[in-house]
């Protein structure tokens, strides 16, 4: 009888030992589980402060870079402005330099409207036919019929096919000028093609700096481009070099509808 007690007591207790490890089991996994979910937030953390660490390096690099290029516009704009001794000249670089600075610094929308996309770019290829050479021709080429209207901003869009019209004409001296339109289902796609003197590949990177070696090796204020594109953008688009075309230069831009 006493040995059976004995044994009743042992296997009490064993069972007993039993269960006690099997709730420690479960407690310590219990904790391992929440350890490996701190573990894996703490790991998503830094992650994350990697990530904000490398965007707030990527916009200081790009401050130092934009705070630099305009203090190196500053530079050739003033030996610009000294070059050109006609009032005329000074004028119209000054007037280029506070136009980028305003639409660069606007903080309100752009009021929109409908414009007729063929009637705008006739009216522009029209006006810039009397301005080219006689050897140069400016025409128009459209997919869209002419009641074919963007809700956009007619004076950005007129601003944006000017500027590029007026770079065709300037660079060249005899062969086409093609402004060309086409409805791309969710926006309106135009480019500025000439028949000019072109950019090189090398030089094309730097085409949309405020300062651009593309004349005859000689830097010279680009804010032409650098309107059209910031107008482009405010109008949820962009503005690029057409790389396959080598007959001259095609600048494309897109501008959504």
């Amino acid at each position: 009888m006493m040995m059976s007690g004995y044994c009743v007591i042992a296997v009490v207790l064993v069972m007993a030992m039993a269960l006690a490890l099997l709730v420690m089991y479960h407690h310590w996994h219990k904790q391992i589980d929440e350890l490996q979910l701190r573990n894996d937030e703490l790991v998503r953390q830094r992650a994350d402060d990697g990530r904000e660490l490398k965007k707030l390096r990527c916009q200081n690099e790009r401050l130092v870079d934009d705070v630099r290029e305009r203090r190196h516009f500053m530079y050739w704009a003033a030996r610009e402005l000294n070059e050109h001794t006609d009032a005329q000249s000074r004028d119209a670089i000054i007037d280029k330099m506070v136009e980028l600075t305003y639409y660069e610094n606007l903080a309100e929308e752009l009021p929109l409207g409908f414009v007729y996309v063929n009637q705008l770019c006739r009216e522009l290829v029209d006006e810039y036919q009397k301005r080219a050479p006689e050897s140069v021709l400016v025409d128009y080429k459209s997919s869209m019929p002419d009641f074919y209207a963007v809700h956009t901003n007619r004076e950005c869009l007129e601003k944006v096919v000017r500027n590029l019209l007026e770079n065709a004409v300037k660079y060249t001296v005899k062969g086409l000028i093609r402004v060309e339109a086409n409805d791309q289902v969710d926006c309106l796609e135009v480019s500025v093609s000439d028949t000019g003197c072109g950019i090189s590949q090398e030089r094309r990177k730097a085409i949309f700096s405020l300062l651009n070696p593309v004349r005859h090796m000689k830097r010279r204020i680009s804010t032409g481009l650098n309107i059209s594109r910031t107008l482009v953008e405010r109008l949820g688009g962009s503005l690029y070099i057409d790389p396959h075309y080598t007959k001259g230069t095609s600048v494309k831009f897109s501008i959504a509808i």
